[in-house]
Parts: structure tokens; C-alpha cells; sequence
């Protein structure tokens, strides 16, 4: 399996930011979040081109309030 990124995005092995796969510096709060905006993205209707993935992504992250950090933390 290939964990490696672009240059430019700066995170993974061989980028900026050099993360073995399992990282402890991954925490539950990151799993949530990555959940909670596929859950978002990822709903049907799909979006139907990169700019509305990208603007729906924007979007999803946007409604993530300090209630939900909260509840995640705790």
C-alpha cells in the first residue's frame, strides 16, 4: 500500500510532514471529523464536478461547531 502524497499537499511519507501509516498523532477528534464530512461529501446526489466537491467539502467542514468538538473531546 502506497501512503505516500504529493509534494505540494506537505503531509505523509516523503512529504513536508513525514507520518508513518497509524500514527499516534492521530486522534479520535480526526476520525470523527473525516467521518463527519464523508457523511456530508459523500451523500446522494454526488456533487458533479471537482469545484462542487471542493465547495462542498468547504461547506462541510463550516458546520462543525464547538458543540461537536466538545462532545468528541469529552
Amino acid at each position: 500500500m502506497d501512503y505516500s502524497c504529493d509534494a505540494a499537499d506537505g503531509i505523509g511519507r516523503g512529504g513536508k510532514i513525514v507520518r508513518p501509516p497509524r500514527s499516534p498523532e492521530i486522534t479520535p477528534f480526526d476520525f470523527y471529523v473525516w467521518r463527519y464530512v464523508e457523511d456530508k461529501v459523500f451523500a446522494p446526489p454526488l456533487p458533479a464536478s471537482s469545484e462542487e466537491l471542493r465547495a462542498w467539502i468547504t461547506e462541510a467542514f463550516a458546520t462543525i461547531d464547538v458543540d461537536m468538538i466538545h462532545r468528541v473531546w469529552d
